[in-house]
C-alpha cells in the first residue's frame, strides 16, 4: 500500500504539443533571423580579403608606373609577339603572387579582377582624375577558353562589356567624347535579364554581360582607382567618366 502510494504522489513533466510547436516555430524564426546575418558576416570577411588582393595589385600597378615613366601597362598583350599576357603577368615581378588575383566569392579559382584597357599605355598624368578612374574591378568571370573546361575559366582580361552602348543609362552620342553624358550609370540589368551574372556563353545577353562589373560582396564591388587605392563601391554608383577618363574634362 505504501509503494502505490509513493508511486502515485510521482509526477512526470514533459512538454504539451502546443508548448513543443511553439520552441519549434521561435526556432525556426530564429534561424531566419540569424542565417541571413551569418551568410552577410562571411561574406563580408571575403570582401575584406578580396578589397586586400586589390590593394596589392593597385600598389603593384603603380610600381610598375613608377618604373616605365608613368606609362600605363595594357591590360593584354599578345605573347606570340613578345607580350606579356594578361597585366597581372606584368605585375608579377612587383606582386610576385598569382594567387592574389583570385577572388574568394568568386565562382572559380581563375581570374576574377577585369581591368580598364581603355588605359591602355596612356601616361598618367593624361588622367585628370586619378583617385576616382577606375583601373581594375570585380568582373563577372566567363569560359574565355571556349573548350567547355571549368578549370579554364576566368574573367576577360580587358573591359570588353561595358563598353557597350546599350549597357548604360543614357546612350545617346556614346562613342563622342564631346557630347556623351559622363554621368550616365552603368545598368544592372538589360532587357530584363540581370548583368550581374556570371555568362555561360558568349552570346546575345550572354556576350554583354562579358567583362561587366560583379557586384558579389553584398551587393557591392571591390574596385582599384587611378591612384592605386582600392575601396568598395556600391551596386548601381558606377558613372561612365569613372571608366573613360577623356569626358572627365566635361564634368
Amino acid at each position: 500500500m505504501h509503494r502505490r502510494t509513493e508511486l502515485a504522489g510521482q509526477r512526470r513533466s514533459a512538454f504539451t504539443l502546443i508548448e513543443l510547436l511553439v520552441v519549434i516555430a521561435i526556432i525556426a524564426i530564429l534561424a531566419a533571423i540569424l542565417f541571413p546575418v551569418f551568410a552577410q558576416a562571411r561574406e563580408k570577411a571575403r570582401s575584406a580579403s578580396c578589397l586586400s588582393n586589390l590593394k596589392q595589385i593597385g600598389t603593384g600597378w603603380m610600381m610598375y608606373i613608377q618604373d616605365y615613366d608613368e606609362t600605363i601597362p595594357a591590360g593584354w598583350e599578345d605573347p606570340a609577339k613578345g607580350g606579356h599576357g594578361g597585366v597581372h603577368n606584368a605585375l608579377q615581378p612587383y606582386m610576385k603572387n598569382y594567387k592574389i588575383v583570385e577572388c574568394p566569392s568568386a565562382k572559380t579559382k581563375g581570374w576574377a579582377y577585369t581591368y580598364n584597357d581603355i588605359l591602355n599605355y596612356k601616361s598618367l598624368a593624361a588622367v585628370e582624375r586619378t583617385a576616382d578612374t577606375i583601373v581594375e574591378f570585380d568582373s563577372t568571370q566567363t569560359n574565355w577558353c571556349g573548350n567547355g573546361d571549368p578549370n579554364c575559366q576566368g574573367a576577360s582580361s580587358t573591359f570588353w562589356g561595358w563598353w557597350k552602348p546599350q549597357v548604360w543609362s543614357d546612350q545617346a552620342n556614346f562613342w563622342d567624347d564631346s557630347k556623351v553624358n559622363p554621368r550616365s550609370k552603368l545598368l544592372t540589368e538589360l532587357n530584363g535579364q540581370s548583368l550581374d551574372v556570371d555568362p555561360n556563353t558568349t552570346n546575345g545577353i550572354d556576350n554583354d554581360r562579358t567583362g561587366m562589373p560583379r557586384f558579389r560582396h553584398n551587393e557591392g564591388i571591390n574596385v582599384i582607382y587611378g591612384d592605386g587605392h582600392a575601396k568598395f563601391a556600391k551596386k548601381g554608383s558606377l558613372q561612365l567618366w569613372q571608366f573613360r577618363y577623356a569626358v572627365q574634362n566635361r564634368l
